[in-house]
């Protein structure tokens, strides 16, 4: 039996990376095939949710943010 959905995977980063770490992870998921990258507010030292999902779409062509 066969199924019209496919499986899709996606990631929650919330620890803050040093640098370009962060958005190397990024076109590290979307290269291994993930379909988003979740980002939560935050109430510590990381990157605002806003700005962070932003530098994602930068960086990525087909990989979803949110």
């Amino acid at each position: 039996m066969s199924h019209p959905r496919r499986l899709r995977f996606a990631a929650d980063l919330q620890a803050p990376l040093p640098g370009s770490d962060w958005l190397d992870s990024a076109r590290e998921l979307e290269a291994l095939g993930y379909s988003t990258i979740f980002v939560p507010d935050h109430f510590d030292e990381g990157p605002g949710p806003i700005a962070a999902m932003a530098a994602f779409a930068a960086v990525t062509s087909t990989i979803n943010v949110g």
